[in-house]
């Protein structure tokens, strides 16, 4: 069977210099500050902890929050800024705290152009179903709008991974240009810690046979080539000290990547995102959002055109 044109490329992703923490002072965004401070530490990167207040209504309506009660927020905000600062967990980076207000993604932009930011790190709740669609997902909103990188930390990702070091990258495709946007970041990565790559592609199933109790099953070549392809993509690099590994596995996509991440102990899912309008960034069906909030280590996700 003919095999599909790989686009990747073996261009170095760009060094990480400035890194933007989004937080919202909550049990979420405290959970993801560690993992943001080990990767600043391991770059030697500068990190700016940024909160963005929802923005100030035009006080000749009569609907919304009084400037009172706006004055208080931001009272809170620098409250807990302060709070951070003389904790001393910051003490080991360069760090500079960021508090504004505006429309949450106008105002991340804005941001992240004015600091240069090559990362941008967040934790998220891992709400799926119905209460995902009626809340929505800051965390997704940054990962699928932002140009550069994002790693999101979920709520089943212990620090200790991080702490201990990046032993294990799983790098998940679909073989879409999108997806492969993600491999020079995966290879850098394992690379830079001496971890071992793992290259993921998770085969479509064939149907079962109609008033039949046959399980799918995978197509024998789909999983052959999906192999030598990944095989094929890594003949761009230079090798790696670790072998890298390449899998063919079926099943539910989302699940099939966690359960390969959890069996394999990753520190770090990477893949490509592809780039959404934010009025489809609330679907609870999207792949790289399921893997998100369900994966036990963080996923560092790269948008692609």
């Amino acid at each position: 069977m003919g095999a599909p044109a790989i686009h990747t490329s073996t261009a170095a992703p760009a060094a990480i210099h400035n890194i933007l923490f989004a937080t919202d002072f909550s049990s979420t965004a405290e959970a993801a500050l560690p993992f943001a401070l080990a990767v600043a530490k391991r770059f030697g990167a500068a990190l700016f902890v940024t909160h963005i207040l929802p923005p100030e209504p035009r006080y000749e309506l009569a609907i919304g929050p009084s400037p009172d009660a706006i004055n208080a927020d931001k009272q809170e905000a620098q409250a807990r800024f302060d709070a951070l600062l003389a904790s001393g967990v910051l003490n080991d980076v360069v760090h500079e705290p960021i508090l504004r207000s505006g429309e949450f993604w106008d105002t991340m932009q804005e941001v992240i152009a004015d600091r240069a930011i090559d990362l941008i790190v967040t934790g998220t709740h891992g709400r799926q179903g119905l209460s995902k669609m009626i809340l929505g997902s800051v965390a997704e909103i940054i990962f699928r709008h932002a140009a550069c990188p994002v790693l999101t930390v979920g709520p089943h990702a212990p620090k200790e991974l991080i702490a201990d070091g990046i032993r294990r990258v799983l790098f998940t495709t679909d073989f879409s240009p999108a997806s492969l946007s993600a491999l020079p970041y995966a290879y850098s990565l394992a690379e830079k810690e001496g971890a071992q790559l793992t290259l993921l592609h998770v085969v479509q199933v064939a149907p079962p046979a109609i008033d039949t109790v046959v399980m799918p099953v995978v197509d024998a070549d789909l999983a052959d080539d999906a192999r030598k392809y990944l095989q094929a993509m890594l003949l761009t690099y230079a090798p790696l000290p670790l072998q890298p590994e390449v899998l063919a596995m079926s099943g539910p996509v989302a699940d099939t990547i966690v359960d390969a991440a959890t069996e394999r102990k990753v520190a770090m899912i990477v893949m490509g995102v592809r780039h959404k309008s934010s009025a489809a960034t609330h679907f609870p069906w999207s792949v790289a959002d399921a893997v998100v909030c369900r994966a036990h280590c963080p996923v560092l996700t790269v948008r692609g055109a």
